[in-house]
């Protein structure tokens, strides 16, 4: 039986190929299939999507990613983006949607919600990425928000190719089947500090109780479980119902869809 890591991997494959197949295939529509496909292949994945009109789901980032252990869980938003190849990918880089919501304010928002801010890119070609086991031919890639706005838009504006992106991304089933996220001790924690360190630092203490020098002191970091994740995942098998995004609105206001990898020890 295929692990979880698996999986995910086998959805990034066919991510890629549908790509290759059917170039004009819109971000949006590989975005809403991924989610899908990811929680129905993967038994810990639960997804859902919220009902939001057109206007609020061009500005909110494309899923929230709770990532829930024994004693904590990590917090992590997506925005998602379609590479053109040979092509100039600047704008993807310098905006986090293509409404032109500044990067910058996507990382604000990292600091005063506390989550990891992340791309996830759709790129048909290979090239190099920063995964230590040199996987190449997926068709999902996660980079930090923070290290690409360093790298390619802080300074000045400047041409930014998808095998530039590459090289600053890991395969997005490297969420799961790193070698360091395998580690049960706190190996998720060392997967941030190893490949998302500028996106996932911590400069002060925090209301989480953490000191500035504790391993486990990185954004998106929760020592309790929030209610409204609770809460999804106790109707998730079932479907997620109405009340509930009507609880919770209030703190899934600038995300698209909610997922949850349920990783405690069953």
């Amino acid at each position: 039986m295929n692990s979880d890591g698996e999986h995910i991997r086998e959805s990034s494959l066919y991510a890629r190929r549908w790509m290759n197949r059917h170039p004009s295939v819109q971000g949006q529509s590989i975005t809403d299939w991924l989610l899908y496909d990811m929680s129905e292949r993967t038994e810990r994945m639960y997804c859902g999507t919220l009902d939001k009109d057109e206007a609020v789901r061009e500005t909110g980032a494309d899923w929230e990613w709770w990532f829930v252990f024994d004693y904590y869980a990590l917090k992590l938003r997506v925005h998602a983006k379609k590479m053109d190849h040979g092509g100039d990918n600047y704008g993807s880089v310098a905006y986090a949607n293509r409404l032109g919501l500044p990067t910058e304010t996507f990382l604000a928002q990292s600091i005063t919600e506390n989550f990891v801010p992340l791309y996830a890119f759709y790129i048909a070609h290979t090239n190099d990425t920063m995964c230590s086991k040199r996987k190449t031919d997926e068709g999902v890639y996660l980079a930090g928000a923070r290290t690409l706005y360093d790298r390619f838009a802080a300074d000045v504006e400047q041409p930014v190719s998808d095998t530039d992106i590459l090289r600053v991304t890991v395969p997005l089933s490297c969420l799961i089947c790193c070698p360091l996220c395998t580690d049960q001790n706190d190996g998720f924690v060392d997967f941030l500090h190893a490949y998302f360190t500028k996106d996932a630092e911590r400069r002060v203490e925090d209301d989480e109780g953490l000191a500035r020098d504790d391993r486990l002191n990185v954004r998106g970091m929760h020592r309790q479980l929030p209610e409204h994740v609770s809460s999804f995942l106790k109707h998730a098998q079932d479907g997620v119902p109405q009340s509930w995004a009507e609880e919770f609105s209030g703190h899934v206001e600038h995300v698209n869809a909610l997922v949850v990898y349920d990783a405690r020890n069953r």
